[in-house]
């Protein structure tokens, strides 16, 4: 091999370790990449899944509201996401840790029974949040978001 193949092929593998340079993201290209970084994960157990709903209440946190879902494997303490968006816009996410891998949020009448979180990570209590307090933001190029992942009593303690 010669030495510029060499180069060539050290590039491609660092390019492939690099998540800043390589394209991590799920979905189909497009002008806007969501990377959201998921922390307080106290175990790297189910799959984390991430829900994105347009800016309208009528459809946020509904059966067949979502724009996307995506799912990947839980990692502590934080846990990385990354989705190609068709545009940039005002959207909402919601995300849970799916620990039982049922492919659901679990919950009760009253209280969730999964770790959660949500966009500019409000503080529900007994109430679910509105989409206005939810809804953030998205450029052109990569936007990233900081959730913290609440845990419900009972749940995932140490």
């Amino acid at each position: 091999m010669t030495l510029r193949g060499v180069a060539l092929a050290g590039l491609l593998m660092v390019c492939a370790a690099s998540p800043s340079l390589a394209d991590d993201c799920s979905g189909e290209p497009g002008p806007a990449r969501l990377r959201v970084l998921v922390d307080g994960v106290r175990a790297g157990q189910g799959l984390m899944t991430a829900t994105l709903y347009p800016d309208i209440q009528d459809r946020f946190l509904k059966a067949n509201g979502q724009l996307a879902v995506w799912r990947v494997p839980a990692a502590a303490p934080v846990t990385t996401m990354c989705l190609r968006l068709p545009a940039p816009g005002r959207f909402a996410l919601a995300v849970y840790d799916d620990l039982n891998l049922n492919g659901r949020f679990d919950h009760t009448t009253f209280a969730p029974r999964e770790p959660y979180g949500f966009s500019n990570n409000p503080h529900p209590f007994f109430i679910l949040p509105s989409v206005r307090s939810v809804t953030f933001a998205a450029g052109p190029g990569d936007t990233t978001l900081h959730i913290h992942l609440i845990y419900p009593e009972g749940v995932g303690d140490r």
